[in-house]
């Protein structure tokens, strides 16, 4: 069995080889997985799609034509911490830490974490227990803590990241949910 990091690595690069088609399509077919899943949910943070990620930017449109809030994480990367920011316009987004999408200075609102109703998590690896592989930052690791009880926390990956068992961590959050190009799935919640 691969360790974190290689199955970090072989993950990440079978997912930069991806092309913007592939990206594209895969990210049409998850929105259409999560929709039920987030329908009547308000406040939404997500990520901007970055190194292949799956695609979020059509998940952003959707909600936001169904009258939600779009959420994007700040990433301080001296404190490792995120910090939800509440969009005011997707076209007023610019690289930030990491070359990822933020809003820029002055077009978002930060917000309280607990007032979020779902989070849409990156990963380079997730299973059916809700566990995650992420970039290696512990930022989520430390954010999720300070979600509400009742936030649903939603893995969002292609489906070939969906594994069978990670060993996770003590500090490792878990997720309620993990969502594919092809399946929305209940985590389940023993060990």
């Amino acid at each position: 069995m691969l360790d974190k990091k290689q199955m970090r690595q072989v993950m990440l690069t079978r997912r930069q080889a991806l092309t913007e088609a592939e990206r594209m399509h895969a990210g049409q077919l998850a929105l259409a997985q999560v929709q039920q899943l987030l329908t009547g949910q308000e406040r939404v943070m997500l990520y901007m799609p970055f190194r292949g990620e799956l695609d979020t930017i059509v998940l952003a449109q959707w909600l936001l034509e169904q009258g939600g809030e779009v959420v994007l994480p700040l990433t301080d990367k001296q404190t490792r911490m995120l910090t939800p920011a509440l969009v005011k316009n997707l076209a007023t987004l610019q690289p930030a830490a990491y070359g990822i999408l933020e809003p820029s200075p002055g077009n978002y609102e930060p917000i309280a974490p607990d007032s979020l109703q779902a989070v849409i998590v990156p990963g380079a690896a997730f299973d059916r227990f809700g566990y995650r592989i992420g970039y290696g930052g512990g930022y989520y690791d430390r954010f999720l803590p300070r979600l509400a009880a009742d936030c649903l926390t939603i893995g969002y990956c292609y489906d070939w990241q969906l594994v069978e068992r990670l060993v996770p961590d003590p500090w490792d959050q878990r997720l309620s949910h993990v969502v594919t190009d092809h399946r929305c799935w209940v985590v389940l919640r023993h060990n």
